[in-house]
């Protein structure tokens, strides 16, 4: 009967639509993942100089001197005259042979005198001066990989804490789905104002 069957037709829609939807908060979800993979080194990078940056002004105006003196001459100029490169700020909180100098920074700092920085790459991370200007992102989230290790978490999360961001995790696996869907975008079907197909 025409009823029943409107009912159903109305019901068909219904679901459609419901699905439509859910298809749609996926892939807003899949290129939101995308966007925090891009953004992830910048945001890494931009804390990661933050704190170094922050290591360097610690050594410069230490009253006591402690700092300064279980530092090289060559590591303490550098820091002092400006142009310390990143990978050497680096070395410093990372190699055993400083870990007095670490511990003593990271109370300083206020952060857990046991962190340990994870191991970065020169190429992405550590490469050139640390400058006075520091580039990037002011926004208010450090991004991660959904499968971070329990050292690049642990790190992230107390410098971020330290300098009032959040950490926030991107899906590894709908990362490429997300870029499939941004280069897609917008959905290439629909025709613009003057009815041409784009």
């Amino acid at each position: 009967d025409m009823e029943t069957e409107l009912q159903q037709q109305k019901k068909d829609m219904e679901k459609e639509l419901q699905q439509q939807k859910k298809d749609m908060e996926t892939q807003l979800q899949q290129l939101a993942n995308y966007y925090k993979c891009q953004l992830s080194f910048l945001t890494q990078r931009y804390i990661l100089e933050k704190l170094f940056r922050k290591v360097v002004q610690i050594v410069e105006y230490s009253e006591d001197g402690a700092l300064q003196s279980m530092l090289s001459k060559k590591d303490l100029n550098a820091m002092l005259k400006g142009d310390i490169s990143m990978t050497a700020v680096n070395r410093l909180l990372k190699d055993e042979e400083h870990a007095r100098f670490r511990r003593k920074v990271w109370e300083t700092i206020g952060v857990p005198q046991d962190l340990v920085i994870p191991t970065f790459d020169s190429k992405t991370m550590l490469y050139g001066q640390l400058s006075e200007v520091i580039h990037g992102s002011s926004g208010k989230y450090v991004y991660l990989p959904s499968n971070a290790g329990e050292l690049e978490i642990r790190f992230f999360g107390e410098v971020s804490k330290l300098f009032e961001k959040d950490v926030d995790y991107f899906d590894v696996v709908s990362v490429n789905a997300g870029e499939t869907l941004e280069a897609d975008f917008p959905p290439k079907n629909q025709t613009n104002s003057s009815g041409y197909s784009r």
